[in-house]
């Protein structure tokens, strides 16, 4: 009986402390640490889970609903590679089999660990004058980042600025006469930094090209070895030098900005016989060009020679020239004439009557006099009546000439225009794009842009030209392109008729 009412007591006592203790759900605690603090793809999180009271059925943890794994203990630590840019949920879920089930979350920010990168810088003008504003076009990209922060230091002088979408341009003051170095850094949103290292030359205009000087041997037997050298000169500064010996390259030199003097020997051994020709073409920072082109008479005997002649120079295509093949130390028994390495007349004829052809073409005279080959020739340039042929690119559209072109339509328009001439194109004349509207019966320019010289190549016939149109084309208007001009004189306007 005694036993009876203490078991009775016991359940009374143990009813009471439920009813004043009343069983309390699990207690997280979800703590994230990541080494360094700010944490980038690729980069390893620790995930660190506490779940209280005990004791703990099981713990698992997802990253943005994913799961990345469980453990039946407390705490419990997780590790977690960062993927993907931007806010990630981290969601600890802890069950006990006495205070049920408990959530914890946090956020973990993973930033963008690839730097920006830059394409490329160019300078508009190529030469800036000393003191006076030039622009400055970075080829940049981030896909990841909003925005990027380009900045443009050179000594004193430092220009900032945040560009949300290209193009990115740059207007600079100026800077003093001389050879500058300057930096580009280009910084996205999470401080990630890309830089480029530059020279740029400042100088008042320039539009002498190179001078080049060969010192070659008047003649050279066959078998010998043909010895020359050349020197290049610019009062300013040299850009690149190219040397080829009829169609092989002997040398391509890009020079350092500031260098004004490049100087070369070469020595050819066993040189076949024949007439050959050394071709130099030089450049300066300035956009200025030179290409000469000279021969060289190789023969099996130095008492044999031959004298190649034109009766006049700049002929029109269709027009004749008369060629003439004069001999020293014999009497000519074979003459044959050579247009391009092609037989074009063989006889015993000296003279040789040729209708021109557009272009640069090698005109050659081989005579056979005492069983001994002699040859000579030279390089025929016909004159050139027409003008360039240009095609113009506007924010990497095609512009045409004969119908309307639809273009995007943005604050700066970039343009791209790629001018070739059989003649050579000219490189100091001013190139525009002017904008015109329609209004009362005529048309009125209301906005003007200058374009500058890109790039060049060797022989000068294909020249690009680049600029900012800082105009909204938001109607129909006209672009003009003026000042595309060959080496003979020769010039291109074009109309490009466009709508928004």
């Amino acid at each position: 009986m005694r036993l009876l009412i203490f078991l009775v007591m016991v359940v009374i006592i143990l009813s009471f402390l439920v009813s004043c203790f009343p069983s309390r759900p699990v207690q997280l605690s979800v703590s994230v640490a990541t080494q360094p603090a700010e944490l980038s793809e690729g980069a390893t999180a620790l995930i660190t889970v506490t779940a209280v009271p005990e004791p703990i059925q099981q713990i698992t943890v997802s990253v943005d609903g994913r799961n990345l794994g469980s453990a039946l203990t407390s705490p419990a630590s997780f590790v977690w590679t960062a993927r993907g840019v931007g806010e990630h949920v981290v969601e600890a879920r802890a069950v006990s089999t006495i205070y049920g089930e408990g959530i914890a979350r946090t956020f973990v920010q993973v930033n963008d660990a690839t730097p920006p990168l830059i394409s490329s810088v160019s300078i508009m003008p190529t030469i800036p004058q000393p003191s006076e504003a030039f622009a400055i076009l970075i080829q940049a990209e981030d896909p990841e980042s909003p925005y990027l922060d380009i900045t443009f230091r050179c000594g004193a002088v430092t220009r900032s600025q945040r560009f949300i979408s290209p193009p990115y341009v740059l207007e600079i003051d100026g800077l003093p006469e001389g050879l500058n170095t300057y930096v580009v850094e280009v910084v996205n949103d999470t401080g990630k930094s890309a830089h480029f290292n530059g020279e740029l030359l400042v100088s008042p205009p320039d539009t002498s090209p190179p001078r080049v000087l060969l010192s070659i041997p008047d003649f050279v037997r066959a078998g010998e070895t043909l010895r020359f050298n050349i020197t290049v000169e610019d009062e300013l500064s040299l850009s690149s030098v190219s040397v080829s010996l009829d169609a092989t390259t002997l040398e391509i030199t890009n020079i350092p900005a500031g260098e004004k003097v490049w100087s070369k020997g070469f020595e050819l051994p066993s040189v076949d016989a024949g007439t050959h020709f050394i071709n130099i073409t030089a450049a300066d920072l300035h956009g200025n060009t030179v290409s000469t082109t000279t021969s060289v008479l190789v023969n099996s005997t130095s008492s044999v020679r031959v004298k190649l002649a034109a009766d006049r120079e700049n002929a029109l295509p269709g027009e004749t020239v008369n060629f003439s093949a004069t001999m020293e130390g014999g009497t000519p028994t074979l003459v044959d004439f050579y247009v391009d390495g092609t037989l074009t007349q063989s006889g015993t004829s000296t003279s040789f009557h040729w209708i021109v052809e557009p272009g640069r073409h090698l005109i050659g005279a081989r005579i056979v006099a005492n069983g001994i080959d002699a040859y000579d020739g030279l390089l025929y340039k016909a004159r050139d009546v027409v003008p360039p042929s240009v095609k113009t690119y506007y924010q990497g559209v095609l512009l045409s000439s004969t119908e309307k072109t639809v273009v995007p339509t943005v604050p700066n328009g970039i343009i791209v225009v790629r001018a070739h001439d059989i003649s050579g194109v000219e490189t100091d004349s001013l190139v525009q794009m002017s904008v015109l509207k329609y209004e009362m019966g005529t048309y009125i320019t209301i906005n003007t842009t200058q374009l500058y010289l890109q790039s060049l190549s060797s022989d000068t016939q294909t020249a690009t030209f680049v600029g900012i149109l800082n105009y909204k084309i938001s109607e129909e208007v006209v672009l003009r392109l003026t000042g595309i001009v060959d080496d003979e004189g020769n010039t291109a306007q074009l109309d490009y008729p466009v709508v928004p």
